[in-house]
């Protein structure tokens, strides 16, 4: 078993400020494997860096921001070039560490949950807005569709509700031939 010489042992300090993968700075460890290298940097009490920290991405984000508007994470997601997906990682991140705050929600077009808008800077964020209770959604509904429709679209849905749950009818040979009573 190779010795860690002290050269290694500051190059594996230096890796683990970095916020790069240590599989990508292996090579620095003279032939070690990633599993080794993992054990000696837990045994030195070594942390990897903060998620997100030093991310070009977030950078990236902090540049487009500059003016101050908040943003949805859809948005910063285009000026950035990232898949939304991503962004919402880097966003929630970010928001837990207090490197960015959410200003305010904004209902969606489609009656989904509520986006947020966020400012890539310390700060209290608003909390998510609570909720629709279905009252609330029905009310909504009523004022969107009309009382005279949405009458007609709950009486088709019970009668396909029925349609469907409705026991077919046995004719009087079916029922004589198998011994079963007409219904």
């Amino acid at each position: 078993m190779k010795r860690w010489t002290e050269e290694e042992v500051k190059a594996l300090r230096w890796a683990y400020s970095q916020p790069a993968s240590i599989k990508r700075n292996l090579h620095l460890f003279g032939g070690r494997s990633l599993r080794t290298v993992m054990v000696k940097a837990h045994n030195l009490g070594l942390k990897k860096c903060r998620p997100g920290s030093g991310s070009m991405a977030w950078d990236q984000v902090c540049d487009a921001m500059k003016d101050g508007v908040p943003r949805s994470i859809e948005a910063a997601a285009a000026l950035v070039g990232v898949t939304r997906g991503a962004m919402a990682l880097l966003v929630w991140r970010r928001v837990k560490l207090n490197d960015a705050h959410v200003t305010g929600w904004v209902n969606q077009v489609d009656g989904g949950a509520p986006a947020l808008l966020f400012v890539p800077r310390p700060g209290k964020s608003v909390p998510r807005p609570r909720a629709a209770t279905s009252k609330e959604r029905h009310k909504r509904r009523v004022r969107k569709v009309g009382r005279a429709e949405l009458a007609a679209q709950q009486q088709l849905y019970r009668a396909r509700r029925r349609a469907l749950t409705a026991r077919p009818r046995r004719d009087a040979l079916t029922a004589a031939f198998y011994g079963k009573g007409a219904q």
